[in-house]
């Protein structure tokens, strides 16, 4: 482990996720240097590699501490754990994208393993760290809202291929907007309301087949459009919807309920925005801009969290912790989605 900051990165998995860790990266030099990069696929590292001025590795050279002490993991999910078993086996340290991983009971013991040997280990999403939860957590903290009684998170569109180029990938068994988006909407009410303590789910396919930005037609293999109440342990409950089957919601990406207001945020898959309160009905919606930040906080800061815990002696960041209750929220609601739905007597018309 390094004694001193800047700490050595390694990204592994050059995707267009990792265009944005490199912006975010390379705007704290004094924190992280991102010095080498590798992929699953040597061509893509290498011109990635090119473009940043970093040296081309492999996967091996990376995960096992050759190139960085801290490997930053951004490759396809079901990848996840076997990667960052093997750099917690050699002492390095990792950050993951999201989800953590694909199954929750070997991501528990992941992480039992890198407690156990002390080594840091940091998961996505980061937006937890960012200026719009700090402030939100702050007005739930100081009773602004009152009694936290319910709330609402909604992710609905058209699906990644109407900008991603190879979204076959993202409608894979065992994907889907649940496991792709989800992580994001069920982290940010995890942060914010507690752990939950029950689910109830239902998930249907919508639309299927798919077609790409070229016309190209795939079939979507998991559940495009996804429905969940979450009940909390603090007795708040939630509603979740996740789905690529519509074109566009008027509905709040994240709303929290109070018994004295009501609180909107923005979208939990990014670092910026402002939030609006609402104290009753007779009021309109007052809009709160979190104290700006320089630079501007993207994705990869959790990289530069995950970072300081190798250097600096505080508490660690459970966004580890975090990451696992949300993978066994998903599991949760994807079992529950698969219950016999109870029978409801025909209506007369």
């Amino acid at each position: 482990m390094p004694d001193q900051l800047p700490v050595r990165c390694v990204i592994v998995g050059c995707g267009m996720v990792a265009q944005e860790y490199m912006a975010t990266l390379t705007a704290h030099p004094d924190q992280v240097r991102v010095t080498a990069c590798a992929d699953l696929d040597p061509e893509r590292a290498r011109v990635f590699a090119d473009r940043h001025d970093l040296t081309p590795v492999t996967v091996e050279q990376a995960v096992e501490g050759m190139a960085g002490d801290l490997v930053v993991i951004l490759t396809p999910p079901h990848t996840h754990l076997a990667l960052a078993e093997r750099a917690v086996t050699a002492g390095v340290a990792v950050y993951l994208e999201k989800p953590l991983g694909d199954d929750a009971a070997a991501a528990r013991r992941l992480l039992d393993r890198a407690q156990a040997q002390g080594v840091p280990i940091g998961c996505a999403p980061d937006t937890t760290l960012a200026p719009p939860a700090r402030l939100a957590a702050q007005l739930i903290e100081e009773g602004r809202l009152g009694s936290v009684t319910s709330a609402g998170a909604t992710l609905v569109g058209p699906g990644p291929e109407s900008w991603h180029p190879t979204p076959q990938t993202l409608y894979a068994e065992g994907v889907g907007p649940l496991r792709d988006m989800g992580p994001y909407y069920l982290s940010m009410l995890v942060h914010l309301l507690g752990p939950v303590s029950t689910v109830h789910g239902s998930a249907q396919h919508h639309r299927t087949p798919r077609r790409t930005l070229g016309g190209e037609s795939f079939p979507a293999q998991s559940p495009t459009h996804v429905n969940s109440l979450l009940s909390f342990a603090s007795g708040a409950s939630a509603t979740l919807t996740v789905g690529w089957d519509g074109s566009v919601s008027a509905t709040p990406h994240l709303e929290i309920r109070g018994t004295d207001a009501t609180l909107a945020l923005p979208d939990p898959n990014f670092h910026h925005g402002a939030l609006r309160l609402r104290r009753s009905w007779r009021e309109p919606w007052e809009e709160l801009h979190p104290p700006a930040a320089d630079p501007p906080p993207g994705r990869g800061i959790g990289v530069l969290a995950t970072a300081s815990h190798l250097t600096t002696p505080h508490p660690q960041w459970e966004s580890a912790e975090l990451a696992l209750h949300v993978l066994h929220l998903i599991e949760a609601i994807e079992h529950a989605a698969t219950r016999e739905p109870y029978p409801v007597p025909a209506h007369p018309r």
